[in-house]
Formats: structure tokens, C-alpha cells, sequence
């Protein structure tokens, strides 16, 4: 899923309420700089998304930011779906009590039993690795769900006061202002990334 793809960005800047010159202007860049990165024209820098992230209060960009970018976290990172919370809860539920009610953890320990996935037992440790896949999954969307829920700033377009750096007011857990947190975040706080919108590669549940 890697490539150029602005359509992630310019759909959380407006899910966000805020214009390119506001944005443009928080992320400290210009605004014809800003239009290149959402039309796709040009990447955008890891240092740039993640000022979005923050600016644009959404985490489920730097998720798709990332899938976008980087092979390698888009084969591991599975394409998730934007959910209301009461859906994400459901499908997080539903996929704990298939896994129990299959008795995969006991396959699972036949399995391992040895220490080698013989080639009978292979198909059957692949489908189970498949469900787990969609646990993950199935995790990630609900931690991504809050954004679904109806938000004043994000109807109102971004507050009159806003700090230095043209972040919202309203905190951002595990944003860190330090250079060296700024390196860490992805991996940090991967868990918690909230949604925008559907964007490309994001599959519908």
C-alpha cells in the first residue's frame, strides 16, 4: 500500500474543521506546500505527519501514514476500518469468543508442543495466525473508535486559542514535545491511534 496518497491528509485536516491556510500555518509550512503533500504530488516527511497528527488530533493518520510510506508497516500493520464504539466493542468481542470457542489456545499448545510446525500441522498454525491477525485488528479499531463520537471542535472548526505550534488545546495522550519522543511516537503509541475518515486502503467493515 505504499506510494503517494494525499487523500489521508486532506480528509483528516477536514474532519479536523480546519482550512489549508489554518493548517498550513499550524504546521508551519506553506500552504502550496501543503496542497502538494494532499494532492499526492509530493510525500510527506515523518516530521510533517506527525505535526498533523498532533494539529489534526488524529492518530489513525500517523497509522495510515505509515502504511503509506514504509513496506514494511504496511505487510504488518493490517488495514483497519473506521467504527463507532459500539461496533469496534462488538467486533472485538465476537473475535475473542470465536477464538475460545474454537480451542485454538489448545491447538495452539499441540502445536508447540515439539517446538517444530511439522507441514500437517502448518495449515491449521496459518489459520489460527489469521484469526490472531484479525484480533489485532480487531484491537486497533477500537482504540481508533473515540473519534467517531460527535466532537464540538471538530463541527466548529479548530478553537481561537490555540498553544504554540497550533496544536488544539485539548491534550493529546502520548504526544510527547521532545525530539527524542517525536522519534519514538509511531512505535509508542501505535495502540491508541484514533480515526479520521475512510481513507484509501482502509477496508469497510
Amino acid at each position: 500500500m505504499t506510494g503517494h496518497d494525499g487523500s489521508i491528509y486532506r480528509s483528516c485536516r477536514e474532519a479536523a474543521g480546519l482550512t489549508q491556510e489554518t493548517a498550513a500555518e499550524g504546521l508551519n509550512c506553506s500552504v502550496r506546500q501543503l496542497a502538494r503533500y494532499e494532492s499526492g504530488d509530493q510525500e510527506v516527511p515523518d516530521d510533517i505527519a506527525y505535526r498533523m497528527a498532533v494539529l489534526y488530533d488524529s492518530q489513525y493518520l500517523a497509522l495510515q501514514h505509515l502504511r503509506l510510506v514504509s513496506h514494511v508497516a504496511a505487510e504488518l500493520l493490517p488495514p483497519v476500518a473506521v467504527l463507532d464504539l459500539p461496533m469496534a466493542a462488538i467486533r472485538i468481542i465476537n473475535r475473542v469468543t470465536q477464538f475460545a470457542e474454537r480451542h485454538r489456545e489448545r491447538e495452539l499448545l499441540t502445536i508447540a508442543e515439539d517446538g517444530v510446525i511439522s507441514p500437517e500441522e502448518r495449515p491449521l498454525f496459518d489459520e489460527i495466525m489469521r484469526e490472531l491477525q484479525e484480533l489485532v485488528q480487531a484491537i486497533l479499531e477500537l482504540g481508533l473508535s473515540e473519534d467517531q463520537q460527535e466532537r464540538p471542535s471538530r463541527r466548529q472548526g479548530i478553537k481561537k486559542e490555540r498553544p504554540e505550534g497550533g496544536a488544539s488545546r485539548r491534550s493529546v495522550q502520548g504526544f510527547a514535545k521532545t525530539r527524542e519522543h517525536e522519534q519514538n511516537y509511531y512505535i509508542t503509541n501505535l495502540g491508541k491511534c484514533k480515526p479520521c475518515l475512510v481513507g484509501e486502503g482502509v477496508t469497510q467493515p
